[in-house]
């Protein structure tokens, strides 16, 4: 077991040393210090963390979880024409679809199935069969 969990360190470790996370790394930071992205990031958040405690309370009060609903959507046009933002997200998603690669080679490795185009609304290859991906 102790092997796995070496093993397990060395794949975090390439992974953070990996061209994608450093882009991520890079572009947090640019935001961070440009005081626009990081103000718009913090009032998303913010905004976020309102909405959160309203919907958890047992008498929700609709009329400002329209109002929140209504300035979240603000916020996020708001941080779709930033363009630090903009790099940031690029960045994140770049880095989530390396760690989704990995995912599926170790599900490979492991299983010997290939797993099918998870965006297509397929479920996996298990009892399926029908796109021939499966390999035994």
């Amino acid at each position: 077991m102790n092997e796995v969990f070496a093993k397990t360190r060395e794949l975090a470790e390439a992974l953070l040393g990996s061209p994608e996370y450093k882009a991520v790394k890079q572009a947090e930071a640019k935001c961070m210090d440009n005081k626009e992205a990081a103000e718009l990031l913090k009032h998303f958040m913010d905004l976020r963390n309102q909405m959160e405690l309203l919907m958890s309370s047992n008498e929700k009060e609709w009329a400002q979880v329209s109002r929140l609903s209504n300035e979240i959507d603000e916020c996020k046009q708001a941080m779709e024409l930033n363009d630090y933002i903009t790099a940031l997200d690029k960045a994140r998603g770049e880095f989530s679809d390396l760690i989704g690669q990995v995912n599926r080679v170790l599900h490979f490795i492991v299983s010997g199935d290939m797993e099918s185009d998870e965006s297509a609304g397929c479920g996996g290859c298990a009892g399926c069969g029908s796109c021939s991906a499966k390999v035994n």
